[in-house]
């Protein structure tokens, strides 16, 4: 998604009596590009508001593993999936919004999975979400969305404006994308995407906004002067160095 439709569905269910409920979800994973497993199977246990990182050590299926369709808490994929993620101030305000509803409903925990039973991210009966519950959700509010804009659009005698599909996946892929355009370092981006292959994470590169990239290319260019060359952030210039007044000093006498 670009970054005008990032914002029309949190925008969206943010004023939505009935999806409101979902606001904190969605804004935590466009926060931390969590996998979809990763985002349903978060713990309160895994979540560090002191230190402000969430600890990504499990992920969460439903799936029939020979005892009929049911939950599971499985491994992460790969040893790289298990990192620490520091949270930003938007993913930090989505966990203390989704105390919220917890708390005014009075909704707990009702099902234990493999022994554990502090989920942060719960529907109305007090279960965490399966993967297609989520996409659903999404579908949900991407239709109820695109009714409201173009019954709008008619009042207005303009075109409608609809969003387009959105899954779990596309969510994990947006926030990527918006880490990337950020000027994150790809071996950065690679470890909080949970990436064991680096040139998985180079992918994201090459579906960038343009005009994120041009608005970068114009800072480069106004922070650099075309007559000299700026040295390195952090290092001096060589006329006012340590080192030039000590070794270069005598052959200037």
């Amino acid at each position: 998604m670009t970054i005008t439709e990032q914002g029309k569905p949190l925008d969206f269910i943010k004023g939505s009596d009935r999806y409101r409920i979902y606001y904190p979800m969605m804004l935590f994973a466009l926060s931390t590009a969590l996998r979809v497993g990763e985002l349903t199977g978060l713990r309160w246990s895994d979540v560090d508001l002191k230190e402000n990182i969430i600890h990504i050590r499990q992920q969460l299926v439903y799936r029939n593993l020979g005892d009929g369709c049911r939950f599971h808490i499985q491994d992460l994929k790969t040893e790289a999936g298990r990192r620490d993620i520091p949270l930003t101030a938007s993913a930090r305000k989505s966990l203390i919004k989704q105390k919220e509803p917890d708390l005014l409903l009075g909704r707990t925990q009702r099902q234990v999975i493999d022994g554990i039973h502090d989920f942060v991210f719960l529907n109305s009966q007090g279960k965490p979400y399966a993967v297609s519950a989520v996409n659903t959700m999404l579908d949900n509010i991407v239709k109820a969305h695109n009714n409201l804009d173009k019954m709008q659009a008619g009042y207005r005698h303009t075109e409608p404006e609809p969003l387009p599909h959105i899954s779990a996946h596309i969510l994990r892929h947006t926030a990527c994308t918006r880490l990337a355009e950020s000027g994150l370092e790809p071996k950065v981006l690679q470890y909080i995407m949970g990436h064991s292959n680096v040139s998985i994470t180079l992918d994201v590169y090459t579906h960038l906004d343009f005009s994120q990239i041009q608005k970068k290319m114009e800072a480069v260019q106004k922070n650099t002067k075309s007559d000299k060359i700026r040295p390195p952030l952090g290092i001096l210039p060589l006329r006012r160095s340590y080192f030039f007044h000590k070794r270069y000093r005598k052959g200037t006498k």
